[in-house]
């Protein structure tokens, strides 16, 4: 049973009954049976449900709203973020207490971009489940795909696999197909300089005076601003279309300083 926690209701009560359940309407915990009660996001959970949380995992049970009788759950719980929870605890801004009962188990999965031979895995796979005939890489596609840092990490690979079946008509997908934005995108022309008579150079613009982070960080906040465009600003719609979470788009609009509109 899997729980967004940035989705649950802003206010209190409502919030606490979708977890917890009222009268004879059963929540998302009891619901989880004894099977896997997944907190995604759990960075952004309420300030006021870390109390009614701490006691469903010292306790292993909880109290439907309005009810007397503690219900017993025998569901594992698995929390998951984006945030750096430490670093929030230090701030004050998450509950110590909920996340030294989280983290009995931590795991930490590193970015897409720095496991290639999962890449290698994932995308073939995607492309067999989203296309309904044969389609292969070309080999410019898959190095186009390697190349990529992928901040969305697997659903932002997801998302442009889907898009690329869909929209290009070769049997073998190439980086054009994979990453149209950049076809679409004006490069400068390099300007020649005359250095002593009949020596030309290339001068080197100033895009590629950039480091390979700076330059990266310029096409990812150009890429989200020409995204929020489309989607009329609409953070959670630019969100899934870039195949990240509301919380990481956030985070990378922050960053740069991106407006919300």
């Amino acid at each position: 049973m899997v729980v967004d926690c940035a989705a649950l209701p802003a206010e209190t009560a409502a919030a606490e009954a979708a977890l917890f359940g009222g009268d004879e309407t059963p929540g998302l915990v009891e619901s989880a049976g004894a099977g896997t009660l997944f907190l995604d996001e759990i960075g952004d959970l309420s300030a006021s449900l870390p109390a009614r949380l701490l006691r469903l995992i010292a306790e292993r049970r909880f109290l439907r709203i309005g009810a007397a009788a503690p219900v017993e759950t025998q569901a594992r719980i698995v929390a998951a973020t984006n945030a750096d929870l430490p670093a929030r605890v230090a701030a004050g801004a998450f509950r110590a207490d909920l996340w030294f009962r989280l983290s009995g188990i931590r795991l930490a999965l590193p970015p897409l971009r720095t496991r290639p031979d999962d890449l290698q895995d994932l995308a073939p796979h995607f492309l067999r489940r989203f296309a309904k005939t044969e389609r292969t890489f070309a080999d410019d596609g898959m190095a186009a795909i390697l190349a990529h840092p992928w901040p969305g990490n697997v659903r932002e690979l997801r998302n442009r696999l889907e898009q690329a079946v869909l929209l290009a008509d070769a049997v073998a997908l190439g980086a054009s197909d994979l990453f149209p934005e950049r076809a679409n995108r004006a490069e400068p022309a390099p300007s020649p300089a005359v250095d002593p008579p009949g020596d030309v150079v290339e001068a080197a613009t100033e895009t590629e005076l950039l480091s390979l982070a700076e330059a990266r960080d310029t096409a990812e906040r150009a890429h989200i601003q020409r995204v929020l465009a489309r989607c009329g600003g609409r953070i959670g719609d630019a969100a899934a279309a870039l195949g990240v979470s509301r919380t990481t788009l956030w985070d990378r609009m922050r960053r740069p300083g991106i407006p919300a509109r």
